[in-house]
């Protein structure tokens, strides 16, 4: 978590970042198993749809979806 928190706070730029990851953390494991048995599915997947859509903007947007240039398919 401590390594998170890190990337969080200097990569993404969103301080504090140890409570970012956390609550990054919370929502991946809390709502990934409300889903499961489908308690509260419309808060469950609306906080793991907002995680996901800052995952995308932060940094998936400006850094590609496919991964480094080395990783991607040249056919």
């Amino acid at each position: 978590m401590t390594g998170t928190g890190e990337f969080f706070s200097s990569q993404l730029r969103m301080n504090p970042g140890w409570l970012f990851a956390l609550a990054a953390g919370l929502v991946e494991i809390f709502g990934g198993l409300a889903l499961v048995p489908g308690l509260l599915t419309r808060p469950a997947a609306l906080a793991i749809a907002v995680l996901m859509a800052v995952a995308a903007f932060s940094v998936h947007l400006p850094n590609g979806f496919s991964g480094p240039p080395a990783a991607t398919s040249t056919r």
